[in-house]
């Protein structure tokens, strides 16, 4: 048996967390089929279900995905 020795190129979903501090977290890597404001809603979801509490998130920086923004307030109301 031999080894694939390919290389494939996958789309990945990255949120990442910075304190009041300046302490930075990956909160989430995700392997992303596309990028779609659905897609953040749900991966938003599961961030808050995970524990983080949503009131201390004070901004979100986005790349500009259509519709995220709104996506982020619902779930994260700064």
């Amino acid at each position: 048996m031999g080894v694939d020795r390919s290389i494939s190129k996958v789309q990945i979903l990255v949120v990442i967390g910075v304190a009041t501090a300046g302490h930075r977290t990956t909160l989430v890597v995700q392997a992303g089929g596309k990028e779609s404001a659905t897609t953040w809603r749900e991966l938003f979801k599961e961030i808050n279900g995970q524990g983080l509490d949503a009131s201390q998130v004070v901004f979100g920086i986005m790349h500009g995905l259509p519709g995220v923004n709104k996506v982020f307030l619902k779930e994260f109301p700064c």
